[in-house]
Order: C-alpha cells, then sequence, then structure tokens
C-alpha cells in the first residue's frame, strides 16, 4: 500500500495525538500501582452459539450480495476485564472472536477477531477517556480485511434522565485482497440516553458523520457518511423473567467524491435498517437472544441496492 506524504504526516499527526493523550491519561494508572493500593476488577464473559437465517448472502465492504439466501451458523466468545484502579479511573480491556459458517455459500463465511484497550478519568461533571481496537476479519479462511481504531471520548450525566456521550474517532481500513479500498476516516458521533425508568426502559438517539478518504487516490472509495439512529429498550416480565426487548432503525446517507468507473457516474448510497430483538434469561447466566433485522439499501450501483432479511437465534452464557 502507497501513502502520499500528506497522508503519512497527517496519519503521524493523528497516531501522535492519540498517543500523547493514552499516555497523559495512563500516568495516573502507572502512579496508583506503585501506591501498592488494590484494585477491583470485574471480569466479563460471553459464549454462544446463533443459527442464522439471510435471505441475502452479501458482503458489504465488497458491494457483493448473491441475490439467494442461506442459512448459517455463529460461534462467538468473548472475554474482558473492568479494573477500577481508583474510584475515578479505571482502564478496560476485551478480546472477542465470531466465525460465521454458510451451509452452502462457504465463500462468504467470515471470521472476525477483536481487541480493545480503554482507559478513562472521572472528572467532576464528566468523565474523559480514549482507547484503541483493532479488528481482523477472514473471508473463507483467507485474511480479507483490517480496522484500526484510535479514539478519545467524554461523557456526561445532565440529570436523572439525561446522558450524553460524544467520540472522536479515527480509523484505517486496509484490504488484503483488495488493496484500492483502502481508506482513512475520521468521525464524530454523538449518542444522548433518555432514561425512563434507570436501565430498564430507556431510548437513544445517536448521530455519525464521518470523511472517509482513499488511502490510493482513488477517489471513487472517497464518501462523507452521515446516518441517524434511534432506539429503545425496555425490560418486560414475562412469565417470571425479566425479558430484554429492543427496536432500533437507522438511516444512513453516503455522498461519493468521484464519478465509479463500474457505473459512469457519481454513486450514491441511501440505506435503512430495523431490528428487533428479545433477550430472553433461561436459568442462571444462560440465556436465548432473538433478532431479527432487516435492511433497504438503495444504490445507483447494482451490486450494491438490495433488500436483506436476516433471523437468528442465539443460546448463550454470560458472565457480566
Amino acid at each position: 500500500m502507497k501513502y502520499s506524504n500528506t497522508q503519512n504526516s497527517s496519519n503521524l499527526r493523528t497516531m501522535a495525538v492519540f498517543f500523547t493523550l493514552l499516555t497523559i491519561l495512563l500516568t495516573p494508572v502507572q502512579a496508583h500501582a506503585s501506591s501498592g493500593d488494590d484494585a477491583t476488577v470485574q471480569w466479563k464473559a460471553d459464549f454462544g452459539v446463533a443459527l442464522l437465517n439471510d435471505s441475502n448472502v452479501a458482503i458489504d465492504d465488497l458491494d457483493q450480495d448473491s441475490t439467494e439466501g442461506d442459512s448459517a451458523t455463529k460461534l462467538s466468545a468473548k472475554v474482558g476485564a473492568n479494573v477500577q484502579l481508583s474510584e475515578k479511573l479505571a482502564i478496560r480491556a476485551s478480546a472477542s472472536l465470531s466465525d460465521k459458517s454458510y451451509n452452502e455459500f462457504d465463500q462468504f463465511d467470515l471470521q472476525t477477531s477483536l481487541f480493545s484497550l480503554q482507559t478513562s478519568y472521572e472528572f467532576t461533571n464528566f468523565k474523559l477517556g480514549a482507547g484503541i481496537r483493532s479488528i481482523s476479519t477472514d473471508l473463507a479462511s483467507n485474511s480479507f480485511l483490517s480496522n484500526q481504531h484510535l479514539y478519545a471520548f467524554a461523557t456526561h450525566r445532565l440529570n436523572d434522565h439525561w446522558f450524553f456521550r460524544g467520540e472522536l474517532n479515527f480509523a484505517d481500513k486496509e484490504f488484503d485482497i483488495e488493496s484500492s479500498r483502502d481508506t482513512s476516516r475520521e468521525q464524530i458521533t454523538v449518542d444522548a440516553y433518555y432514561f425512563i425508568d434507570d436501565t430498564k426502559s430507556y431510548w437513544t438517539f445517536s448521530v455519525k458523520l464521518a470523511d472517509e478518504q482513499s488511502d490510493t487516490n482513488n477517489d471513487q472509495f472517497s464518501r462523507d457518511n452521515r446516518s441517524f439512529k434511534i432506539r429503545y429498550s425496555k425490560l418486560v416480565p414475562m412469565y417470571g423473567r425479566d425479558v430484554r426487548l429492543e427496536s432500533q432503525i437507522r438511516f444512513q446517507s453516503r455522498d461519493y467524491d468521484a464519478i465509479d468507473p463500474r457505473i459512469g457516474e457519481i454513486r450514491f448510497d441511501d440505506r435503512v435498517r430495523a431490528k428487533f430483538s428479545a433477550e430472553i434469561p433461561i436459568k442462571g447466566n444462560w440465556f436465548t437472544l432473538v433478532e431479527y433485522d432487516y435492511s433497504d439499501y438503495s444504490s445507483n450501483l447494482a451490486s450494491a441496492d438490495y433488500n436483506q432479511n436476516l433471523f437468528s437465534i442465539k443460546v448463550g452464557w454470560s458472565l457480566d
């Protein structure tokens, strides 16, 4: 992969800013460790197996869809730890693996691994934090895509009902099988939570604005992204169990910077996704998660213009 001098300088400045911020936040961590005080550790884990039915097997990152449906099995595992070093200082780390295998379209099989590390500090009226995420994806057992994220965030609880979170995220996306799609992204995300009955019932409103630029001067993949999401979550007593019901809808618009040679004009994408889920406790740490996901992708690029219905049921074990 080749970068221009300008892109190299920009990437180096971005990394310098974030590693400086991480150093500042980790300084009190080192000081606390040197003091010999005991830290509080909360372990988290999630393991599960899911059965999926997909009406249109597709690879979104490559603008490919099969126009045919298939069923799949998905195995997932996640472990992590929240370390509370003091009343105000915390670090969090997690790692996860997932493996989705289709019955017929094995060329669409996906294996994904994720690692994240985050540190945060609680001030008087807000929390400040920063972190890194690394995501690697294999397609049909071949190295496919990697994403590296550096981010900083701030949160503020206004009152008993409103909670806000803002994040500035810098990401690099690298394709092992089609490097002309490599991009760098700058993204701002603002989330607002409205709690009706503490966490038993709440609304979430999210806005994302992103500028994604090609790393190979291939501007047909450079674009501005805008998305808005609304989610409602509620605990509902059913047959002696508290079932978590959620519904959400997301609107996304993508404006590309240059003519796409595949269609001879500037590409546009408008996307709507709706998702409904129910998490049902079984016994102890065991649970069942039922999900339905509908996607309506509208684009003047034929391979990116399609509808998709995805239904899944997962049985899992969670330690939280």
